[in-house]
């Protein structure tokens, strides 16, 4: 090819989907930058893929009190004592 010719011409048909991919992560990150980042906490949960609402779950605030963690686990460990004899 000529010197003349568009930088896309010149490189090779294996790197189309590798530049694309650069191509709209950067700006995407850009436009993110410049327009404001989504807070995650603020994302309406019909809006997000099944996966990541089954174990993505470290978006939930915890509410529960230590204490009250651990007279439910005294309870849940009571319960399967009695259960077992």
């Amino acid at each position: 090819m000529g010197e003349d010719a568009f930088i896309l011409y010149k490189i090779s048909f294996h790197y189309y989907c590798l530049v694309g991919t650069v191509v709209v992560i950067a700006v995407g990150l850009i436009v993110s930058y410049l327009t404001g980042f989504q807070d995650p906490e603020t994302v309406d949960d019909r809006l997000l893929v099944s996966f990541v609402k089954k174990y993505g779950n470290s978006r939930e605030k915890d509410t529960q009190h230590p204490s009250e963690k651990e007279m439910l686990n005294m309870k849940k460990i009571e319960k399967s004592r009695r259960n077992s004899h």
